[in-house]
């Protein structure tokens, strides 16, 4: 579990909470003496029980892991807070020494007073923490954090060890479910009551599996898989700064609370140039026998004394068309005859098959039938479309051919909507409907709401010849959404399109 899954699983209202203990000076007792009698002394409760290291680490960490402050300048908040309060204190201690002497009191009591003011716990605490590392150790010893492990690949040419980072996902699961909310959320389940399918629980594959229909509490563990750059290199550079990332987010949880990016939990990271070289059987290794141990013996979890046990597998592994071609063992080549995961239709007869019941859909069985051909005759791999075994197979409930969905990003919001959406378009600008050039205008000028914000759609051409609908995935969502609002007024009601 990283750290920035640690903050936001603690609690949003942390920092509040110091500050509203620190903006409430009454709570302390500091009142004239004149006005507090007996019945007030007796009703004085004990003093505020404020962890205030954990408050203050949580507050630095959602800088760093959060809002993406670097750790140096985490450090150098940290340093001058506490210069800051030390400058405070003084001035405080100024005041109340004259306001003291005013007003008659000794100097006895006066140092007696300043001796409470002398150094606050949160001028040390700040103090403590400005280091960067003292910071993550006090993290890892006090929050609930997974260590990675290192797997050691093999050697390159140089002796230096080529290796993966791998965060247990036993422990990692075991944490997750120690949350009261998560916890809840996996013993109820969200299964729709009325039949209507909104979630991968209310359809067949989730019903065919034999753990999911045994057990509707068993753990749905949806894996993502990506590659990513962490910097922008030139060149042959590339390949050295490319991570390929394994990612996991239980199903049990309901979408609304899943949907959220830093509820998803790191599994496992390596350069993309060692998986080429090893493979995915090698690198996926430890949390292939972590997911095996899950399926048998699967996790416990200690609630009011009750040993809760629960039993998991993947349900399934998103990832883009080419990362999910490459996992699946399929041939990455979408120019070659059979170029689908899902069905046995060549590239030619895909253009004629419209519905699911016109093709020969890919099974367990006939994959399986065509690992066997394959591994004793590679010619075949073009003519199956399936070039080696997925090593997710080996995992008794799950197999890749029920467990690699469409990649809608790519397929429909970077592929057919804006092909739709272009035809469109150019369809009711040659109908004389509008003007590309008013199209433009209403995309710019429509008031977006909060969340659509950020994706509203770009300009695009003027003219008809170069008229294209190029936006992100996100933005061809939103456009599709929006399209009836943004020139629905133009279309004649009754317009076939």
């Amino acid at each position: 579990m990283h750290y920035a899954n640690a903050v936001e699983n603690d609690g949003i209202d942390d920092v509040n909470e110091l500050n509203q203990a620190i903006a409430a000076p009454e709570q302390v007792g500091l009142q004239d003496q004149e006005d507090v009698d007996m019945e007030d002394v007796q009703n004085i409760g004990p003093p505020m029980q404020i962890d205030l290291r954990r408050k203050v680490t949580l507050f630095l960490l959602k800088l760093r892991e959060l809002h993406k402050v670097p750790g140096t300048v985490c450090s150098f908040v940290a340093s001058e807070l506490v210069n800051i309060l030390q400058m405070s204190k003084a001035k405080v201690h100024s005041e109340l020494d004259a306001a003291l002497l005013e007003d008659g009191v000794n100097r006895d009591a006066i140092a007696t007073a300043m001796a409470v003011i002398q150094s606050t716990e949160l001028e040390d605490i700040f103090h403590s923490l400005e280091d960067n590392r003292k910071l993550s150790g006090y993290v890892q010893s006090e929050f609930p954090y997974v260590e990675p492990i290192e797997f050691v690949l093999g050697v390159d040419i140089k002796g230096k060890c080529e290796s993966t980072q791998y965060i247990p996902i036993l422990k990692t699961v075991e944490l997750l479910l120690q949350n009261e909310d998560i916890f809840a959320e996996v013993v109820q389940g969200h299964m729709s009551e009325d039949g209507k399918l909104r979630d991968f629980c209310d359809g067949a594959f989730f019903r065919e599996n034999v753990l999911f229909a045994s057990d509707s509490s068993s753990l749905q563990v949806e894996l993502y898989y990506d590659d990513f750059n962490i910097v922008n290199p030139l060149g042959n550079k590339v390949k050295n700064y490319k991570l390929v990332a394994f990612y996991f987010v239980l199903g049990n949880l309901s979408p609304q609370y899943r949907s959220k990016l830093h509820v998803l939990q790191l599994a496992l990271l390596c350069k993309s140039k060692h998986l080429k070289k090893y493979g995915f059987k090698k690198v996926l290794q430890p949390l292939i026998n972590d997911l095996a141990v899950l399926e048998k013996d699967g996790v416990c979890v200690n609630k009011n004394g009750h040993e809760h046990h629960f039993r998991g597998t993947v349900s399934f592994v998103s990832a883009d068309n080419l990362g999910a071609h490459s996992l699946g063992g399929f041939n990455e080549s979408f120019n070659g005859l059979r170029i689908s995961r899902f069905c046995m239709a060549t590239r030619q007869e895909l253009d004629e098959c419209l519905t699911v019941e016109s093709c020969e859909m890919r099974t367990r069985e006939s994959y399986n039938a065509q690992v066997t051909m394959v591994s004793e005759d590679r010619t075949l791999a073009t003519a199956y479309g399936v070039k080696t075994d997925c090593v997710l197979n080996e995992l008794e409930y799950f197999h890749v051919t029920r467990g690699l969905p469409s990649d809608i990003a790519h397929d429909l919001f970077e592929g057919l909507v804006p092909e739709v959406l272009q035809n469109l378009v150019l369809y009711f600008v040659s109908e004389d409907y509008f003007s590309l050039d008013h199209f433009n205008t209403r995309i710019e000028s429509f008031s977006y709401g909060k969340t659509d914000r950020v994706n509203k759609p770009t300009r695009m051409a003027s003219t008809v010849a170069d008229f294209r609908v190029k936006q992100t995935a996100m933005q061809c969502w939103c456009m599709l959404r929006l399209f009836p609002i943004l020139i629905g007024d133009k279309v004649p009601e009754h317009n076939p399109q």
